[in-house]
C-alpha cells in the first residue's frame, strides 16, 4: 500500500511445493565396487584402497563424497544408520585369520562389527557390519576394515556391485513429543 490507511491482509495460512522436486528423497547414499580386480588385506586397523568403491549408486544432493578417499561428509545433524559389506573368498578367515568391518568417523574409528570368526579349514565370504551413530553437519564418515593379518588379493568385488558397497542412510532427529495436561 502506498499511504498508511491500508493494512495489510492477514494470513492463516501459508503452503508452497516445488514443482521440480529431486529425485531422490531424504538424505543417504549407496557406493559400490564393480571392478571385478582384487587388492590385499593389511593388518591392523584399515581404510579400503583409495577409490575402492568405484561405482555411484545412489547419493543424495545434500551430501560431499570424496571417492578417491571413500568419505562422506553429512549435511544434516542426526542419527544414521551404515552399512559396510565387504565380499572375500572363502579363504577370507582361514588360517587362523579373522577380520570385520570398521566405521570411522573425522579421521578416528568409531565402532567396529563382529569379526569374522576365525577356522583353520573354512573360511567366511566377506565381513559386514551396520552401525548406528549420531553424526554432526560438517562431520564425515570412512568405511574401513580390521584384520589379524595381511592376505594378497582376498578383497573382492562382482561386477554387479551387490557384493561390495557402503551405505547410509539419515534416520532424523526428531522425537516424540508428549503433551502434558
Amino acid at each position: 500500500a502506498y499511504s498508511d490507511s491500508m493494512k495489510p491482509g492477514e494470513v492463516a495460512s501459508f503452503a508452497f511445493f516445488d514443482n521440480t522436486p529431486s529425485a531422490l528423497r531424504g538424505s543417504g547414499w549407496r557406493f559400490c565396487r564393480t571392478s571385478t580386480s582384487t587388492d590385499d588385506q593389511d593388518s591392523g586397523e584399515n581404510l579400503f584402497p583409495a577409490s575402492w568403491f568405484d561405482t555411484i549408486d545412489r547419493a543424495t544432493d545434500d551430501l560431499t563424497y570424496d571417492a578417491t578417499n571413500n568419505k562422506v561428509t553429512v549435511a544434516a545433524t542426526g542419527w544414521y544408520q551404515i552399512n559396510v559389506v565387504q565380499y572375500g573368498e572363502s579363504v577370507i578367515a582361514v588360517s587362523g585369520g579373522s577380520a570385520a568391518a570398521l566405521l570411522l568417523v573425522n579421521g578416528a574409528v568409531v565402532q567396529q562389527g563382529a569379526p569374522v570368526v576365525q577356522n583353520t579349514s573354512t573360511g567366511g565370504n566377506g565381513f559386514s557390519a551396520t552401525f548406528n551413530v549420531y553424526l554432526n553437519d560438517g562431520d564425515f564418515v570412512q568405511p574401513g576394515y580390521w584384520s589379524s593379518w595381511a592376505p594378497l588379493n582376498l578383497l573382492e568385488a562382482d561386477a554387479s556391485g551387490a557384493r561390495t558397497y557402503w551405505s547410509g542412510v539419515f534416520l532424523g532427529t526428531n522425537k516424540k513429543v508428549v503433551l502434558t495436561a
